[in-house]
């Protein structure tokens, strides 16, 4: 094989594997991207069930000392009333 021709073959054969090192690089920083999104979401997520859960925790203790009060006939609050007064009709 002439100079030239394996001169050639060297440089693509750089330039590819700087291409493939480059395209795997980008890819990896991706999934990174995605998978930080996730984790963000998923911490999201977390934190507004557990403020729904304080929320649900409030109903059913102000609704105990209303019944404490004789305000209310009963001393517990069914489920869906709990969900009907948190949660506005259109995101149920």
């Amino acid at each position: 094989m002439g100079l030239g021709c394996r001169f050639r073959r060297a440089v693509v054969t750089a330039i590819m594997n700087l291409f493939l090192f480059f395209w795997s690089l980008i890819t990896l920083w991706g999934i990174l991207l995605y998978l930080r999104y996730r984790w963000r979401k998923m911490e999201e997520e977390e934190q507004a069930m557990y403020e729904m859960v304080k929320k649900i925790i409030a109903v059913v203790q102000d609704h105990y000392k209303e019944w404490e009060r004789n305000l209310e006939r009963y001393p517990y609050v069914g489920i869906f009333h709990v969900r009907d007064s948190l949660i506005p009709p259109q995101s149920r």
